[in-house]
């Protein structure tokens, strides 16, 4: 069963918002949506993290943000190699801003 947790920082603390089940196309789509809901419109900063994941997917998620979100700029990074080691080889992840709305 491919069970990956959708992590969040809330007050300082590592929080688990839900548990995504299924096939990768699915919980990333799902993941959108959630980021959608959270940002509602608010530009955002962001970064594409990895261990190493393939180029595909990196890719592709940052076609996503650039055209479905307003990113006000997305980086790459890769996490360290301690939660590579715990998350796993292929793991893929967002952290993100949201910019405050402009009047």
């Amino acid at each position: 069963m491919k069970v990956k947790p959708v992590m969040a920082i809330e007050n300082g603390e590592n929080v688990v918002k839900t548990k995504l089940f299924g096939e990768q196309k699915n919980m990333i789509l799902t993941m959108l949506d959630m980021i959608r809901e959270d940002i509602a419109g608010r530009p955002i900063t962001l970064a594409i993290l990895q261990t190493a994941a393939e180029v595909s997917i990196i890719q592709s998620l940052r076609e996503v943000f650039q055209t479905e979100f307003n990113c006000v700029d997305i980086f790459d990074a890769f996490y360290s190699p301690s939660i590579g080691l715990n998350m796993g080889p292929a793991s893929t992840g967002i952290a993100y801003y949201k910019h405050p709305m402009r009047r």
